[in-house]
């Protein structure tokens, strides 16, 4: 009997730091400030400067400029 593939990578978290952001989608954290100004990219304020980006909302930014959309 197989036993299936199994990896030790952990699972991205739902919720990102503006580094952990500008990781995930491979920009700066220049760029993540940018998006975010521009209202292009979602952002949750939990208290003055902390924010945190949704995994999906950085997909969706990611999607939209892929397939050359807004």
């Amino acid at each position: 009997m197989k036993t299936p593939h199994t990896t030790n990578a952990e699972p991205q978290p739902a919720i990102f730091t503006p580094d952990e952001a500008a990781g995930y989608i491979k920009v700066t954290t220049r760029t993540i400030r940018n998006l975010t100004a521009r209202g292009i990219l979602p952002v949750t304020r939990l208290s003055g400067k902390i924010v945190r980006y949704r995994r999906t909302d950085l997909d969706k930014a990611l999607e939209a400029f892929t397939s050359g959309g807004r």
